[in-house]
Parts: structure tokens; sequence; C-alpha cells
């Protein structure tokens, strides 16, 4: 399937800033899945910084404004062909190897509710069939959270979504995250876009999943938010321990001003 985005993000500040400073991963890597086709990052009046790729296989790229300005604008278009490979992450480039994502963050590390939740799902599943262990947890989990759009904010856990039983995709995936740390597998978030439709309609700009790294299959990725594996209605950018450590842009500037951020997304399929 061939899928066009459109992905405005604009930064308003109350007084002038200056130099700003934007680690942006928001050119996606290809894989089986997916080929990139055209992509371009635009930002008037700031200087990109050479584009490289972690660890991790993203491509990451520094947006410098060191010039006083009210306003930032950063505009992403672009052109992929995506593939269903079944949720299964193949022909990926990285250098991290997944034992190092069993470590947690603040917002992944497991408390005793999801410790006993993680544990109560699988205990009748052998751990030898980790998949269908997974499986359980993802669709646990969908029981476990109600999606509200708006009911969590960037530093919201994992612990406190089981808690108030409410969430946005960010929390279904740091929830699984930390399951998956629970019963001794590899986790990690992951951020995208997803084609919407009548089945798969989250009210959120830009989506998260999670990948769990499954023996004899690798990555796979698993979208409790939605209750699938990930199709070709998504295209993967980034990954990280966290929604942080994966987040699209992330950065800080100098001067102490109020700001306000504006975002418009905008995926479509231009199959005939």
């Amino acid at each position: 399937m061939r899928l066009s985005v459109s992905h405005i993000t604009r930064y308003t500040y109350a007084s002038p800033v200056r130099q700003v400073t934007q680690s942006m991963r928001l050119t996606p890597s290809e894989h089986a899945g997916l080929r990139v086709i055209e992509w371009s990052i635009e930002s008037e009046k700031t200087t990109f910084g050479q584009m490289f790729t972690d660890g991790a296989g993203n491509h990451v790229q520094t947006l410098y404004a060191r010039n006083e300005r009210n306003s930032i604008e950063i505009a992403v278009r672009g052109i992929v062909e995506t593939t269903d490979t079944g949720g299964v992450l193949k022909n990926h480039r990285e250098k991290i190897p997944p034992t190092a994502y069993l470590q947690k963050t603040h917002t992944t590390l497991a408390n005793a509710s999801i410790r006993g939740l993680a544990r109560e799902t699988v205990d009748a599943v052998p751990e030898s069939e980790s998949l269908e262990r997974v499986h359980r947890l993802a669709h646990r989990i969908s029981e476990a959270i109600t999606y509200k759009y708006a009911s969590t904010t960037a530093t919201t856990t994992a612990a406190q979504a089981l808690e108030s039983g409410q969430g946005v995709c960010q929390d279904y995936a740091h929830l699984l995250i930390a399951t998956c740390g629970v019963i001794g597998l590899p986790a990690r978030y992951v951020s995208g876009y997803l084609l919407a439709s009548d089945n798969l309609s989250p009210h959120e700009l830009t989506h998260a999943w999670a990948e769990v790294f499954i023996p004899d299959l690798g990555w796979v990725g698993f979208d409790p938010t939605n209750r699938c594996c990930p199709d070709e209605n998504y295209i993967r950018l980034a990954s990280g321990l966290d929604a942080n450590q994966a987040a699209p842009i992330r950065g800080r500037s100098r001067g102490k001003s109020q700001e306000t951020l504006d975002v418009d997304v905008a995926v479509k399929s231009l199959q005939q």
C-alpha cells in the first residue's frame, strides 16, 4: 500500500526565545514492511545537522534555530510503500542487542499491580510459548485500560495508567513493555503513524505501539490500543525504551517563555 504523510509541528512562544535545538526522529528507516519513496523535512530560518543512524536503527537529525524568534514550524512530507509482514520486523538494521531492552525506565517500571496482572495472565501458558504469552498480555491490557483522549500526560507511568484504568496509545504501549519485563521478554516503544479506518481510528495525531523480542521470530509489533499487530496501515518511525526516547521531536530552547504546541497530521492512502 502506498501512503502519504503530512506532519506539521508548530511551536509558538509567548515571548522571543533563542538558540532552539530539536532532536528529530522524523524519517522512517526501511525494513521489509516499509520502503521510502520520497521524504522531506523543512523548516524556515533554521539549520539542519547531518543525519545519522543510531544503534536502534533510528534516523536522527538535529535542528538549530540560533536567531531570536517567536515560533518554529517543522514540516514533514513523504510517500512510503508498506507491506503486511504479520507484525514481524524483518530486515531492519540495528546494533543494540535485544537484551538491552530488558532495562526499564521510570514510565515502564512494574509495580505490584503490574506484576500481578502479568503473572495472572500468562500463568497457564508455558514459558516456551512466548508469542502466545504476549498476545494474551496485549489482550488483557486492552481490557484493563479504556481509551480516553487527553486522559494522561507525557509523564504518566504505566502503573498510573493501570491504576486509573484509562489512557492513550502511549499508556497501552508502556504497560505492555512493563508486563513483558515481568516475564523476562525484551520490549520497546515504537512511535509512528497510522492510517485510520473504521476499525483503526485513534484520536491521536501520531500513534504508538510496542515491539517484543520473540525467540525464533525476532522483534514483533503489538498494538494493544487497537487489539492487533501492525500491518500495512502502520508507518514505523523510531523506537526506544519509552515514549521519551522514541519521541519524533524533543529539544530545548534558551530563554524563559511559555510554549504552545500545535500538531497537524494527515495520513492518506494513494491506492487507486
